[in-house]
């Protein structure tokens, strides 16, 4: 189905299809970078499929560097909602200034 597609290209199989007892969307794209198969499938509408999971996994990615994989934000133990804000603003800057 996905095989063909080349790096940066995506492909929509037509209608929905069953998955688990649903009825979605399947898309298929080839990553630009790496080259590997991304599949998605969604009940949402699928022409923003692709753009809102870029969008959530930068999100998740930047979460992941906050946290377990990165600055250990839950060790700070903040409760001060100001301080946090402080900090998470300042780690915020850092991150766009290193392109993370």
């Amino acid at each position: 189905m996905f095989d063909s597609l080349r790096p940066g290209e995506f492909r929509q199989l037509s209608g929905r299809r069953w998955v688990w007892g649903r009825q979605v969307y399947v898309i298929g794209s080839r990553l630009s970078d790496s080259g590997e198969l991304l599949i998605l499938i969604t009940n949402a509408c699928p022409e923003t499929a692709l753009p809102d999971y870029a969008r959530r996994w930068g999100i998740e990615n930047l979460f992941g560097a906050l946290k377990t994989r990165g600055f250990c934000l839950e060790s700070t133990h903040f409760k001060d909602p100001e301080r946090l804000s402080r900090l998470l603003a300042l780690l915020s800057l850092a991150l766009l200034l290193l392109g993370l």
